[in-house]
């Protein structure tokens, strides 16, 4: 009767701890499931951002060769005959006596 009475105190603990792993292994695979899950969105975002910075790389390149050709100076001769404006051949600057400027 001491034998049965160890062995059904043996079979409980067994069948506790059994219980008790089965929840841990099922803890560690939502927990596995729930990593992957973060990994992969992150991997979409990233995705994501980096065929938002290949545009904008694109758009920026574009622009840069539009600016460059703006600031070229055919354009901007152009541009300045379309205005009618004429070069300047002689610059006159004046001469300031130093005593005669305000002082702080």
């Amino acid at each position: 009767m001491a034998y049965s009475r160890k062995n059904q105190v043996w079979q409980k603990r067994a069948k506790v701890s059994n219980l008790v792993l089965i929840a841990l292994v099922i803890a560690a695979g939502g927990g596995y499931l729930v990593s992957i899950n973060n990994l992969v969105v992150k991997g979409f975002v990233l995705e994501e951002a980096q065929k938002k910075l290949a545009v904008l790389n694109d758009e920026n390149r574009d622009l840069e060769i539009k600016r460059a050709s703006l600031e070229s100076y055919s354009d901007v001769e152009a541009r300045l005959q379309k205005l009618q404006m004429v070069a300047v051949d002689k610059i006159d600057y004046l001469k300031v006596d130093p005593g005669s400027l305000a002082k702080k």
